[in-house]
């Protein structure tokens, strides 16, 4: 065997640097993606009619009659190529690229999606997943999955026989589908923006005064609107996640995150129109949800409605792809980045997030809510959400939660050119000061039956048993460890009909909780308690329930806060007996 040329090639390999083998495999890359590329083209080209030569000696003879199944290749190619040019397809086209903005990506045309087969797509999306569960985050791989996902998507929009000219089947084909679809989508987004503006003053009703959208207010340097976009003081940046995106009134966590009216408002103007806002009835036929066959909400439409909500309050003069002019914000980041919560929440389930999705759909497509998916109610399940939900319910723990798998969200967030680390919760709005309480050895909860109207005894849960009635029905000494002052005069326990004096034995004072994480109020060596209510609905339950026992069942109170004493004394006599 001569070895020869085996020899020859181990010298030449050697003599290259690794540079030069890393440059020559990338040519080789390229003159196979090259020949692939000839090879497609050949085999989905039209066969050409050749002219048939005789002999060098003879005279050239004319072409001879096409066959019948070269007419059939070429009439097809044809036909194929001419579907472009009618105005139906044109239009339906258009249609699609509207629609992508709102289901898809608010600047889906910025991706480079055409040119790109289904089945590839698909292939490499699988892959770019796979990479991306084993721990691959890199940045070129998330946009990958963000890139593959809008391809798959641009399929589903257009129908089938549109396929052939997404993937570049017929050579060229597709660039005359991405110009008509580009255009198309450059063309409406200015459109939906201005009828978002028009109708700012009704969609951010509750969150901003009315004259906060007149020509000549600056939004940019007013205090309500820059608190509300995100800016907090003695902090550089914006947070992105503003209150204005959470419920009002409630306190800010991961289950009230994206439930601002405003945000559906905002969907709701764009897809049946600004009178929609007013009148509650949606038309079908005439409107942008109509027309483009929009009927359930996706987590794209969500972050849309998130972004132009902080555009109306942010006084920027236009909404782009770009930062804001004057606030900065760069929406096309955070899209992105609302996007990926509220996919990675869905795909873990989320209690919060199918109830957020729900109450979308129910309230901006309330005609197809037998095309959507059941979900939770969104009132009913919110006091059992799981054990990641339970972490989220102190207002400083926002980010924890949406940063709950770091390896993921870390990874994304570089991906999208996020500054992770000026991701803020929005500070807390009660501000009072606490004055801190001897902790209190709590009584177990106890059910008791009071009579009502009509004699009949309806049950009463207590949070606490006072040490007096303790003492008395079980023989219970009363804590004397702690240092209580004597009541003031006047001061009666909540929910009785009577007047404490100052020879009964003070009932024992809970802790509240405020609207801070962690602070309490009571009372210490002689202190005025500070009372501040709780924000999340339904945890005082039993306070307001015993404030209304003086109630006369028609809503109307006596308001002096004295009752019958003897009626008093039954009730206490029959909840001895009844507990004991």
């Amino acid at each position: 065997m001569d070895t020869q040329p085996v020899n020859a090639l181990s010298q030449l390999l050697g003599n290259m640097s690794v540079q030069d083998l890393v440059t020559a495999l990338k040519d080789t890359q390229i003159q196979n993606q090259a020949l692939k590329n000839e090879i497609r083209a050949l085999r989905t080209a039209p066969i050409p009619i050749e002219a048939v030569s005789g002999p060098p000696s003879a005279a050239p003879v004319s072409s001879p009659v096409p066959t019948e199944s070269t007419n059939s290749i070429l009439n097809e190619a044809s036909g194929q190529a001419s579907i472009l040019e009618t105005k139906e397809s044109k239009d339906k086209f258009k249609i699609a690229a509207r629609r992508m903005i709102i289901t898809s990506h608010v600047w889906w045309e910025k991706k480079n999606i055409f040119g790109t087969g289904q089945a590839s797509a698909q292939r490499e999306l699988d892959a770019a997943l796979a990479l991306y569960l084993q721990g691959s985050a890199a940045v070129a791989n998330v946009e990958k999955i963000v890139k593959m996902r809008l391809v798959l998507q641009l399929y589903i929009s257009l129908a089938p026989q549109y396929h052939v000219f997404v993937g570049g089947t017929i050579p060229g084909s597709y660039h005359k589908l991405e110009k008509i679809m580009k255009d198309a989508a450059k063309d409406i987004r200015p459109t939906i923006i201005n009828r978002i503006k028009s109708y700012a003053a009704k969609i951010c009703e509750g969150i901003a005064p009315y004259d906060h959208f007149q020509p000549d207010f600056d939004r940019y340097t007013d205090p309500l609107c820059r608190q509300l976009v995100g800016y907090e003081a003695g902090k550089e940046g914006v947070a992105h996640l503003c209150p204005c995106l959470y419920e009002p009134g409630k306190r800010v966590g991961g289950d009230t995150l994206f439930r601002s009216p405003a945000t559906l408002k905002i969907l709701i103007c764009v897809l049946w129109g600004g009178s929609a806002l007013r009148t509650k009835k949606f038309q079908t036929k005439t409107t942008y949800g109509g027309l483009w066959e929009v009927k359930e909400v996706t987590p794209a439409a969500i972050a849309f409605a998130a972004i132009a909500l902080r555009f109306l309050l942010s006084g920027d003069p236009s909404f782009s792809s770009e930062r804001g002019a004057n606030s900065k914000i760069n929406y096309f980041s955070d899209f992105e980045f609302y996007v990926s919560i509220i996919e990675k929440k869905l795909a873990k389930g989320s209690k919060s997030m199918l109830a957020t999705q729900k109450l979308y759909n129910d309230e901006v497509f309330p005609n197809f809510r037998h095309a959507k998916s059941a979900a939770p109610n969104l009132q009913a399940n919110l006091k059992e959400n799981s054990e990641e939900e339970e972490i989220l319910r102190g207002l400083d723990e926002v980010e924890a939660e949406v940063y709950s798998d770091e390896a993921d969200f870390t990874a994304f967030a570089d991906a999208v050119d996020l500054q992770v680390d000026t991701q803020t919760a929005p500070a807390s709005i009660v501000t009072e000061d606490i004055v801190e309480a001897t902790p209190v050895p709590l009584a177990m909860p106890r059910v008791t039956a009071t009579k009502g109207k009509g004699g009949r005894k309806k049950a009463n849960t207590s949070k606490e048993a006072p040490a007096r009635r303790s003492a008395r029905g079980q023989g219970l000494e009363a804590p004397s460890n702690i240092d209580q002052p004597p009541p003031a005069e006047g001061m009666r326990r909540r929910g009785r009909g009577r007047k404490q004096t100052d020879s009964d034995t003070p009932a024992t004072t809970l802790p509240t909780r405020s609207t801070k994480s962690g602070a309490r109020s009571g009372t210490k060596g002689g202190a005025r308690a500070v009372t501040i209510p709780e924000v999340i609905e339904g945890e005082n339950d039993d306070e307001e329930a015993s404030e209304n026992d003086n109630d006369d069942g028609n809503g109307n109170g006596n308001g002096n806060g004295e009752g019958n004493s003897s009626e008093d004394e039954e009730e206490e006599e029959e909840d001895y007996e009844y507990a004991h």
